[in-house]
């Protein structure tokens, strides 16, 4: 077994014994060294120890120009691969291949990785900076290309970007090095990962084809984790939270000093409701990256989803902490307060937001449950129809909230029909139910029309468009039913109104009610009104006001406290 880089590297600098990594490792063998730079001059020492009785089985010193750094690379490869196969299987090594022959293009592909380390706004967007760089002085560069094809990808998952641009950018670069290197692993690996992204397939069947190419590739190619991570993603977009899990597990055994895949590892067990490891693996990352914002977010969710609000703001504050660029955190911080009615407090972190981002999803979010919380129609309908008009996107729901309040505050105004016929004349296509080359974007979002279709259409064209768009989730192995909200929308509709307050009581309100924060427009939907009417839903309800009473006193004191430590 060959320890992964980062495991390996984990131990730099540190004065630990030979035989306690070698042990941690899980491996046989150990090659130190250091590196001396003066001037144009560098000297490299290396040694490769038998862990076992510290024998050194091979050692030696170089003293050469910068302009060798490559062949002394090569030699050292060489010469560590013939002793081990000297002493273990008496073979000649092979040969190992270098991927460029410039030096400041290495440089610079090295110093991306160390930013990429902690996915942030500031470190991805380094990254890029480096790899354009390296490929400005190597175009050739093909692992850069890689690298930089994957580091657009994770910029669509934080946000730094958006998928469209992300994904059209990655697939241009994975052309490239295609066209030179057909069998290049990752380029073969995000090839098949954009063909599985949603924005980029015309059905359920591409979407399947892409992820069983994907699992044959990592099953030939473990050892490569960008090829497993980007697996990884599409089974979590699918919803196949186990078998995702399963690979990252896979991946820690080989690389168990890797902060990265403690992450995902952390982040798959909570999309899996198992807090607790959840928070083990989280923990665990941050010990071995400190200052990784993603993971504090990661324990943010967590603990919204237990039931701390307090902590919740706590992690996403130290999240801002690591990376004041990342709007996002901000955010999050003034969406939970205008939740809870906590209008100041949210409007001091909207305006980081709109000071970084004025145009993003989360901004356009933002003004919508601003009005919301001040219980302003007018400025609800305005902030909600100018996303729209300007074609907000997904992230955070923020299109598919437009829509829903759109249609509350149709409702509550008596101008519901209006309203749709403007929406429909801004989204041409959104309303469709049977075909298969409906943009993502409104495919997630349909749900959020079923209050104004359930006012208007027939049962049985109700009843038309949920087999339609049940149908397109499960031939992606997806079951919409899991969801409770779901199911409590089915029976209502269904005029099973028993059955819906008994998925209400025992698997939504039976929750904390910061996972619930969005419930008091949910209870306004019409198909729910006999639901809401139920005295075990009032009665509940009552308990979740309370609760959200208590809730907002204790966060509103901790923010006081906060900014009085701050200051």
């Amino acid at each position: 077994k060959v320890a992964a880089r980062t495991s390996s590297f984990a131990f730099q600098g540190q004065n630990i014994d030979v035989r306690e990594i070698a042990g941690t490792l899980k491996v046989a063998h150990i090659l130190e060294g250091s590196v001396q730079k003066s001037g144009n001059k560098v000297r490299i020492t290396a040694q490769l120890i038998r862990a076992d009785d510290g024998f050194h089985v091979w050692s030696e010193n170089y003293d050469r120009e910068i302009e060798d750094i490559f062949d002394v690379q090569d030699e050292i490869a060489g010469k560590v691969g013939g002793a081990l196969s000297a002493t273990l299987l008496g073979t000649p090594p092979t040969e190992t291949p270098r991927e460029t022959q410039n030096l400041t293009a290495q440089e610079m592909f090295f110093r991306a990785q160390e930013e990429r380390v902690f996915f942030s706004y500031r470190g991805l967007d380094a990254a890029e900076k480096y790899l354009q760089a390296a490929l400005r002085v190597d175009p050739q560069y093909t692992r850069a290309k890689t690298e930089l094809a994957t580091n657009y990808i994770y910029q669509a998952r934080t946000g730094l970007m958006s998928r469209e641009d992300a994904f059209a950018t990655a697939g241009a670069l994975t052309e490239q090095v295609l066209a030179d290197e057909p069998g290049n692993v990752l380029a073969r690996a995000i090839e098949l990962f954009l063909a599985a992204a949603p924005e980029n397939t015309a059905g359920p069947d591409n979407v399947i084809a892409a992820i069983d190419g994907l699992r044959s590739l990592v099953d030939e190619h473990p050892d490569e984790y960008e090829a497993l991570s980007l697996l990884t993603w599409i089974l979590v977009e699918v919803r196949q939270f186990e078998e995702a899990l399963l690979l990252q597990v896979g991946a820690l055994a080989r690389d168990e000093l890797n902060p990265r895949i403690w992450f995902e590892v952390g982040v798959l067990h909570s999309r899996l409701k198992d807090f607790g490891e959840a928070r083990v693996a989280l923990n665990r990352s941050l010990e071995l990256e400190p200052g990784q914002p993603n993971a504090h977010a990661a324990l943010a969710d967590i603990a919204l989803a237990t039931g701390d609000g307090v902590e919740y703001l706590r992690q996403l504050l130290e999240a801002m902490r690591d990376d004041p660029g990342d709007y996002e955190m901000p955010a999050l911080v003034a969406e939970f307060l205008y939740r809870l009615e906590l209008i100041d407090q949210g409007d001091d972190f909207q305006k980081l937001v709109l000071s970084a981002a004025p145009t993003s999803d989360r901004a356009y979010l933002l003004a919508m449950l601003r009005a919301l919380a001040a219980e302003d129609d007018e400025a609800l309908l305005d902030a909600a129809r100018r996303a729209i008009e300007d074609d907000v996107g997904i992230r955070g729901r923020a299109f598919q909230t437009a829509l829903e309040q759109l249609i509350l505050v149709g409702r509550r105004t008596g101008t519901l029909d209006g309203q749709m016929t403007w929406l429909e004349a801004q989204h041409p296509g959104l309303f469709a139910a049977d075909t298969d080359e409906m943009p993502i974007k409104y495919r997630v979002s349909q749900g959020s029309l079923f209050d104004a279709w359930y006012a208007s259409d027939s049962r049985d064209e109700l009843e038309r468009r949920v087999a339609a768009m049940s149908g397109h989730t499960a031939a992606l192995g997806i079951d919409l039913m899991e969801n409770p909200a779901n199911r409590m929308s089915r029976d209502a509709i269904n005029g099973n109104t028993e059955a819906a307050v008994e998925v209400a009581i025992g698997e939504i309100f039976s929750d904390p009610v910061t996972s619930h924060l969005e419930y008091p427009d949910k209870l306004k939907l019409s198909y729910l009104e006999p639901v809401v009417a139920d005295s075990r839903i009032q009665a509940a309800v009552l308990a979740w006001d309370a609760e959200k009473k208590a809730l907002r006193k204790t966060v509103a004191r901790f923010l006081a406290e906060f900014g009085e430590n701050s200051s």
